[in-house]
């Protein structure tokens, strides 16, 4: 960032000297304050979305974030950036090296910084952090029609890769529908791993939906336009699966064709009759 810039940001530029001790000195280490050991300036080395999240690094207002850094004891402030200039927001848990806080009403995607009690300003995420609107609860139907509970989540380590989607536990044979206005783009079967599937292209978006392990092939093809609510199938455990669930997910453009998956359950639990 050029000097010029920096300042215009209230920042000291690079190699410059800091004003009012902003920036870290020493590259964060403790300093003595009058012979008290003080705490270095907060230095956050990555944000992560922890609960109303659509992915570790896409949240939703209102969502819990964790910022992981150094010196983070006196931090009093979260700051993201607004319409109007910095939003700060609301701290739930601090400690030496991590921060929670809760994602502010209009907050916008940005990579954000925290500020301690002695007006120390940490240096801004090193990722960005995309913020995104939870969907409302009328815009899609729940896929599972009968009793169900949740079952291994998004990101959750499995042999060789990540959980892309939800579990969604029910008893097999339990009616599967779709969520959306939707075109089915494709339908298939794989014994090593989703077993039944099918994936719908979400009408008027680029996004799919995928359903996996259905108990038989999906009773519609590929092509069929559905509304929502229209049923493709029921739970089963078909493929790599161990007891009857759906396993979903959601991909913000096309499945396996330049899109990448988000974590379904802010969406899902937006549908669900039982939340």
């Amino acid at each position: 960032m050029a000097g010029a810039a920096c300042a215009a940001l209230g920042l000291a530029a690079p190699g410059a000297a800091a004003s009012g001790a902003i920036g870290p000195p020493s590259g964060g280490a403790q300093v003595s304050e009058g012979g008290v050991s003080a705490p270095g300036v907060p230095v956050v080395t990555r944000v992560i979305c922890k609960s109303g999240c659509l992915g570790l690094s896409q949240a939703t207002p209102g969502a819990v974030i964790k910022v992981k850094g150094e010196f983070l004891d006196y931090v009093t402030e979260v700051v993201f950036r607004g319409a109007s200039g910095p939003l700060p927001a609301g701290l739930t848990y601090r400690s030496p090296t991590l921060v929670r806080a809760i994602v502010p009403a209009g907050a916008l995607s940005s990579r954000p910084y925290v500020i301690d009690s002695r007006g120390h300003r940490s240096n801004r995420a090193p990722r960005l952090l995309r913020i995104r609107a939870a969907p409302p609860a009328s815009s899609g139907v729940f896929p599972v029609g009968g009793p169900h509970t949740y079952g291994d989540g998004f990101g959750v380590q499995r042999n060789g890769h990540t959980h892309q989607g939800q579990d969604i536990l029910a008893a097999c044979g339990t009616p599967l529908v779709s969520v959306m206005n939707a075109t089915v783009q494709y339908t298939g079967f794989q014994a090593s791993g989703a077993g039944n599937y099918i994936v719908l292209d979400n009408d008027g978006t680029l996004d799919d939906f995928v359903y996996m392990h259905l108990a038989t092939p999906p009773p519609v093809r590929a092509g069929a336009h559905l509304a929502a609510g229209q049923q493709v199938g029921t739970v089963g455990q078909t493929g790599d699966a161990s007891g009857c669930h759906l396993h979903f997910e959601y991909w913000q453009g096309d499945w396996y064709g330049g899109g990448h998956p988000i974590d379904p359950l802010p969406y899902l639990k937006a549908w669900d009759p039982s939340y």
